[in-house]
């Protein structure tokens, strides 16, 4: 029943839906796919050997700010990271990205009338084609790249 619930949620109208993607531009193996999808961001995860060799690669992870008051998982302890710091990875990290992405759009939008399209316009223009060409059921539109999302704005 709650996975229904969860299925139904997914790719509202009028919501930006997000999935992640892994530091080699794929799909990252916990993230949602589907033809409701519109953007990928990186959210990172235990890198190319963890399912073949059990490895963690921390390099594949996301570097993060934590209460320093919540204490060190083994993980950050074994990299030495100070405290307030964490890696960690999700999709959860990945639809942040696109939140702050479209407050910076609106932040930089010149004509200072806020279009909803616009800027969802700017994110499809600025992303990064990834999987077959054009939209698709893995990637939606393409990786988030603020930079050029901003960039397309000035055409």
């Amino acid at each position: 029943m709650l996975l229904q619930l969860l299925q139904q949620q997914a790719g509202l109208e009028n919501v930006i839906t997000v999935s992640s993607t892994n530091k080699n531009q794929e799909l990252a193996y916990y993230s949602n796919y589907g033809n409701r999808i519109d953007l990928v961001a990186l959210a990172g995860d235990f890198g190319d050997t963890y399912f073949s060799e059990g490895q963690i690669n921390v390099t594949y992870m996301m570097l993060m700010t934590k209460p320093m008051k919540m204490g060190q998982n083994f993980i950050d302890q074994a990299v030495g990271l100070p405290a307030g710091y964490t890696l960690s990875f999700g999709t959860s990290l990945a639809a942040p990205q696109v939140s702050a992405a479209l407050a910076l759009l609106m932040a930089e939008d010149k004509a200072k009338n806020p279009n909803p399209q616009k800027y969802v316009n700017q994110f499809y223009r600025g992303a990064v084609d990834l999987g077959d060409p054009g939209p698709d059921e893995v990637y939606g539109q393409g990786e988030l790249n603020i930079t050029k999302s901003l960039k397309s704005n000035y055409k």
